[in-house]
């Protein structure tokens, strides 16, 4: 097993290069050293830099964070697409189901509904005339 502590010649950018990281990881002033395990986010290779100063990392893990939006805003996108297909469908089969209804009334009532006092409705139709063209 690899030794996890920072190699004795590297210095910590933090104090400036004036201490040495191994010193400040085994004494516990330093919590930046730490265990980076997964692929390389470019190139999908594994990590063989195992254990390393966490600033060190943060450039894959950015990267590693930005490929999960992108994936997650793909998602979302295909999420919000389906919900439009169903309510597109959802307000078709409304429609058709006013139309049936509609053509149902007039069927059984015939000329009656035609010479029925409606009231007018806000958009200039009477209610039985909402559906058609």
């Amino acid at each position: 097993m690899a030794d996890r502590n920072p190699p004795k010649e590297r210095m910590c950018h933090k104090t400036g290069f004036a201490k040495s990281c191994r010193d400040l990881v085994v004494s516990e002033q330093c919590w930046l050293w730490d265990y980076l395990d997964g692929h390389d986010p470019r190139t999908g290779e594994a990590i063989t830099r195992r254990w390393n100063c966490i600033d060190n990392h943060m450039y894959l893990l950015a990267l590693q964070n930005g490929l999960q939006q992108d994936r997650m805003i793909a998602t979302t996108d295909k999420v919000a697409n389906e919900v439009k297909t169903h309510r597109d469908e959802s307000v078709a089969i409304g429609a058709m189901a006013v139309q049936r209804a509609r053509q149902a009334v007039q069927d059984v009532l015939g000329d009656a509904v035609s010479q029925l006092s409606l009231p007018i409705l806000a958009n200039g139709h009477s209610p039985l005339a909402i559906g058609k063209g």
